[in-house]
This record gives structure tokens, C-alpha cells and sequence, in this order.
């Protein structure tokens, strides 16, 4: 091994200054990771969380589906779109997870929370372990505002971001190893090989943590460039062998991967490489800028949150000169300050996948994606304001604990709005209101929690009406904000925009036949009965079919007084739905209009015994019996009815 010249790091703090133990400062900072964020372990799934656990076939399996999660692309246990991403071991132990409290979000909760904390215990220990000179108090609040910012809160909240919380952590052990000269020959190879592997089955971001590896050897371990290199090289087989698997996985085997389109990234939608560059560079200053004023936060910013930009634009010229800036001063202190070099090149090496300038991802920005590479950035402030800065030490500590409870009280507050999609569509819609995305998530929750009072209800239905129109302001070819929009006329009763909008959705999407159902209801409502059997076959031909669907087909044969017809179909819809109380009212009244008074009977009272309030079953049976010419018995009803 080489001889180390460890890098010299000044700082304006010394280790006589510290009033606790280096544990005592690792448990603290710990329980703050852990107190934070305990606001969530009450907190239901939201988002992606039930793509990848409560409707994803493989993690339903529990460890049994173990062998489909790990030969198959990510999204491959909810659906057949290949994105080309593989990150198993999230999964791996979701599906534990399962099968050891079965949809306990508690615990899902838990362990995000637990792995936050544990991270944050072993970053504060691995600083301490590569800068042996510098003060533990630097280290504490370098760590300190990391883990209470803001922007981490989709990490930890989101259950689905255990990807990222573990990517992370398995970086922290993997540099452990890297750095430990405790780790060489064969133990070195295994344990190294082990930890490294694990990172890049939690994500493909960890493949960029091979440069970062050479750049702790070089800065903090005294390596020179070739043993560096040579140290972290069979990490890079590693990555290569990884990228074998991943690539079998994900388009040898896996279904042909889908080409990303605006919805998914709207800098795709933007025109020429100038301008999509450029307005990938903006973004990046967006995100930069969220490290330090982490303010607007938001789940989705697609399209069309970010406008496309030009090479002109301000916010890309501020951008690249900011970047123009950091990049020179990771030069000019690389041999002085190298703290804040390394910090700089570890956000620019850590964040350049997700950029969406090296390669266009399934995103156009997300406050996830910067979890990682926001620690260099914080490393290399923390240390700006004790080398560079160089203020008194009261003054130092004054300013870090300052920002910190800023960022405490940010990020308590920002975990509330992700208690459920519900909380988290109605606190984004202020921070994120261009998103076409967002403002569909936000009608879309409205719309499944309609109040019961009619009034309230009405008032409810003309905010959907309005933020699914400002959705489809932003982009006129969405089908599910026509959908959605169609459903919301016919909750108002106005069948006839009803049947317009579903007509419109049904033109982006012909094969989607849940839109032919929609379009069917509201025809039948609208007593276009010819026009809603024709949808409503197209429906159950390809078995979509509600509790109500046989129901109103036997409606609209019955008010064509096609009661044969009618009997059939409501004797379909009883066979699915047995529980369904008003198929049983109606085939009543086909059967009696059919002159099967006895059978008509019978269905109108096995009406009244699923729906003790339709008394109006109890005078129809009445009705029956008076024309059986059984008035005693009808007389019964009928007081019956009234009673």
C-alpha cells in the first residue's frame, strides 16, 4: 500500500473545544434524524407507493417473489412498462416487509425512518474517520443540515424513495470500506465488492459513485491518481458486471422499453438540443437553488411547471455562471481547501444521471433526485463558512443551528403534506400550479371525496370543472383530464357535456374501453338508450362491467319495452352483483310488466331485504298481489308502504 499523505484541512474549531463524546454527538444526530420524521409513521401510501407494494404483484408474494423481483425491470410487478430501470433490492425488502405485517404502512414508515437515521449515525462517523483534523463540530453540522433539509422529505415520507435511503447508506459503507486500511487483499475484494453491489441494486445513480471513490482516496487518503485508481478498480468490474445483469434484465428479457414522451419529461417536448439543453441547465440551477432556500417544494413539476428555455434565457445564464463559479473554486482549492473541491465534484459527479444532461430521464424534475448530491453541496458550504468565511466560533455555531431550525421547521411541516395523495394533491397545487399533472391529481382527489351535502357537493364538483379545464389549458391532448372532466359534468347532471367530453377523451384512446362505459352512463342518463346499448355491448364484450351495468341495460331494454331483454340482463347483472338492491327492483318491475307476477314478487322482496328503505319496493309487491286479484295481501303491502 501507498504511503498516505493525508490532505491538511483547516478549520477554526479544535478538538479541545469539544464538549462531548464523538458517540454522543453520533446519537444525537440520530434521534434528530429519527424525531423529524417520526410525524410519518402514521401516514398512509401516496404516489407510487402502490405500484410498488399494495399493487405489485411480486412484493404481494412476500419472500417468495424474491426470484421475480430480481430478474425482472422495476416497474414489471405493477405494469408492462419497460423504463429500463432495475433497482430490486427496495423491493426485495418491501416484500419482507409484507409478509411480515401485511400492508402495515406503520412499519413501511419505520424502516424509511430507521435507515434515515442509521445514515445519518454512519455519515457523521465516516466524516470523522476521513477528516481526523478537523473539528467534530464542523463534521456535526455538516451532518446536521443535511438531514434536517427539506428538501429530504419525499425521501423519508415516501415510502417508494427507500431506493434512494438506501443507495446512500450503502454509499457510506462502501467509502467505509474504500478508505479503511483494515480492508486488503481477498476481505477487502468481498467486503467492498458486497456493499458496492448492494448500492447499485438500490440505483443506477451508484454508478457515478466510482469516480467519487478515487476522489476520497486522492483528497482525503493521501492516494496518489494511479492508486486511487488501482484501489477502486475492482468496484469498476463490479459495475460492469452489474451493468451486464441490468441490461439482461431490462432488454434481453424484459418486454421492449417505452420511448419517454413530454408527459414524462417535458424538456423532451422542447423543441431542438439547444434549447432542451439549456433548459436542463435552468433546472439544475433550480435545484441548486432548493439546496439553500429549499422553499415551493413539490411532488411533480412536469409538464408544463418548467417552461422550455433558450442558451438567452436569464435563468440558464445565472445557472451556468453559478456552475462556472463552483467549478472554478473546485480547482482553486483542490490542494488548499480540499473539503470544498471534493464537495463541489461530488453534487456535479452525483447529480449528472438525473441532470437531464448527460441523458434524458423518466422525469423533469423531482426534489428526490437531488438527496444525494445535496450532501456535497452542504459539505462544501459548511466548510466555506469555517476556511473561507473564517467566522468567530460562536458566530459560526450561531448561523448552522440557525439554519437548521429553519430547515427543521420547513421539513416538520412539509412531511404533514404527504400524510396521503389526498393532503399531498391539496398543498401542491399552491407550490406547482403550470403542472397539467398536478392540477389533474388535485381534481382527481376532489372528485373521489365528494361530500355528502348536496350543496357542498355541487360547490366541490365546479372546483373539479375548473381545475381539470385549467389541466387541459396546459395540454389539450390529456384524455384523462377529459375522462375525469366527463365524469364531473355527470355528477352536475349535465348529461349532454358529459357525453361531449367522453366522446373527446375516447378520440386520444380508443382501446381504452373504461372511457365507452363513461360514455355509455351518460347516454343512459340522458335517455339515449339506443346509443348507450351499443357502448354498454363494446363494454361487456370486453368484460367491463360495474355493479350498475347490467342494471342500466336492462333499464334501457325495459323503457324500450323490450322486457324479455330487460329480464335477461338484469338476471346477468344479479349473477355478478347479488347484493346489488336496485338490479333486483328493476328485474321486479320487467317481470310484472312481463305478467311473472310470482317471480316479480320475489324480486321485489329480496329488494326491500337488501334496502329497507325503498318502500317503494313494498307497493310495487302490493301492486302485485292486487293484480293476482289478492287484495287482503295487497292491502298489507300497501299499509306496509306507507308505515
Amino acid at each position: 500500500m501507498a504511503k498516505q499523505k493525508a490532505a491538511k484541512v483547516n478549520s477554526p474549531q479544535q478538538k479541545s473545544e469539544l464538549k462531548l463524546s464523538e458517540k454522543s454527538l453520533m446519537f444525537i444526530l440520530g434521534a434528530i434524524a429519527f424525531l423529524l420524521f417520526a410525524n410519518t409513521l402514521g401516514h398512509e401510501y401516496a404516489l407510487d407507493d402502490v405500484a410498488v407494494i399494495t399493487r405489485n404483484k411480486f412484493v404481494q408474494k412476500g419472500i417468495a417473489g424474491w426470484p421475480d423481483i430480481f430478474s425482472s425491470f422495476y416497474w414489471q410487478g405493477f405494469w408492462d412498462l419497460n423504463t429500463g430501470l432495475y433497482r430490486p433490492l427496495s423491493l426485495a425488502m418491501f416484500a419482507l416487509e409484507w409478509q411480515l405485517a401485511t400492508n402495515s404502512t406503520f412499519l413501511f414508515h419505520l424502516n424509511n425512518v430507521l435507515l434515515y437515521s442509521v445514515s445519518a449515525i454512519f455519515l457523521f462517523k465516516l466524516l470523522v474517520k476521513l477528516l481526523p483534523n478537523v473539528n467534530q463540530w464542523v463534521l456535526f453540522f455538516t451532518t446536521l443540515l443535511f438531514i434536517v433539509h427539506p428538501l429530504h422529505t419525499e425521501v423519508v415520507a415516501n415510502i417508494k424513495s427507500r431506493d434512494e435511503l438506501l443507495c446512500f447508506l450503502f454509499f457510506i459503507l462502501t467509502t467505509w470500506v474504500v478508505s479503511n486500511d483494515k480492508f486488503q487483499g481477498l476481505k477487502y475484494l468481498l467486503m467492498s465488492s458486497l456493499v458496492y453491489l448492494l448500492a447499485l441494486f438500490s440505483k443506477e445513480a451508484a454508478i457515478t459513485f466510482i469516480p467519487v471513490f478515487v476522489l476520497i482516496l486522492y483528497f482525503f487518503k493521501g492516494f496518489d491518481w494511479k492508486q486511487s485508481a488501482i484501489r477502486v478498480a475492482p468496484l469498476a468490474v463490479i459495475a460492469v458486471i452489474w451493468l451486464g445483469i441490468r441490461y439482461y434484465v431490462t432488454q434481453v428479457i424484459g418486454p421492449p422499453m417505452v420511448k419517454l414522451t413530454y408527459i414524462d419529461n417535458s424538456i423532451i417536448g422542447c423543441g431542438d438540443f439547444f434549447s432542451r439543453t439549456a433548459t436542463a441547465i435552468a433546472i439544475a440551477g433550480k435545484y441548486l437553488m432548493k439546496c439553500f432556500v429549499p422553499f415551493d417544494l413539490a411532488y411533480d413539476y412536469s409538464y408544463n411547471q418548467i417552461p422550455c428555455e433558450t442558451f438567452a434565457s436569464s435563468s440558464v445564464i445565472i445557472s451556468l455562471s453559478i456552475f462556472s463559479a463552483l467549478i472554478y473554486l473546485a480547482w482553486k482549492y483542490r490542494l488548499t481547501k480540499p473539503v470544498i473541491s471534493f464537495g463541489i465534484l461530488f453534487f456535479f459527479i452525483t447529480f449528472s444521471l438525473s441532470s437531464n444532461i448527460v441523458i434524458n430521464i423518466g422525469t423533469t424534475m423531482a426534489d428526490r433526485l437531488v438527496y444525494i448530491p445535496s450532501f456535497g453541496i452542504l459539505l462544501a458550504f459548511v466548510f466555506a463558512l469555517a476556511e473561507i468565511v473564517k467566522l468567530s466560533r460562536m458566530t459560526y455555531i450561531y448561523i448552522c443551528i440557525g439554519i437548521a431550525a429553519l430547515f427543521s421547521l420547513k421539513t416538520f411541516a412539509r412531511n404533514k403534506d404527504w400524510k396521503s395523495d389526498v393532503t399531498l394533491y391539496l398543498a401542491d397545487i399552491k407550490t406547482s400550479p403550470e403542472s397539467n399533472r398536478v392540477n389533474y391529481n388535485y381534481a382527481t382527489a376532489l372528485l373521489g371525496n365528494l361530500p355528502t351535502d348536496e350543496t357542498q357537493k355541487q360547490a366541490q364538483v365546479n372546483e373539479i370543472i375548473k381545475y381539470l379545464n385549467k389541466a387541459l389549458s396546459i395540454d389539450r391532448n390529456d384524455k384523462n383530464s377529459y375522462a375525469n372532466l366527463a365524469v364531473a359534468y355527470y355528477k352536475m347532471k349535465d348529461y349532454k357535456n358529459s357525453i361531449s367530453t367522453s366522446r373527446k377523451a375516447i378520440s386520444f384512446s380508443e382501446r381504452d374501453y373504461s372511457l365507452y362505459s363513461n360514455l355509455a352512463d351518460a347516454l343512459f342518463m340522458n335517455q339515449q338508450y339506443d346509443s348507450a346499448l351499443y357502448y354498454y355491448k363494446l363494454c361487456t364484450d370486453k368484460n367491463i362491467v360495474y355493479d350498475y351495468t347490467y342494471n342500466f341495460i336492462g333499464v334501457s331494454y325495459f323503457s324500450k319495452r323490450e322486457y324479455k331483454n330487460a329480464i335477461l340482463n338484469f338476471e346477468k347483472g344479479i349473477s355478478l352483483y347479488p347484493n346489488y338492491a336496485e338490479t333486483w327492483f328493476n328485474y321486479g318491475n320487467a317481470l310484472a310488466s312481463d305478467g311473472q307476477l310470482i317471480k316479480a314478487i320475489a324480486a321485489f322482496e329480496k329488494a326491500y331485504s337488501l334496502n329497507p328503505t325503498n318502500k317503494q319496493a313494498l307497493y310495487f309487491i302490493g301492486m302485485s298481489y292486487e293484480n293476482m286479484g289478492n287484495k287482503v295481501k295487497a292491502n298489507e303491502y300497501y299499509l306496509l308502504s306507507k308505515n
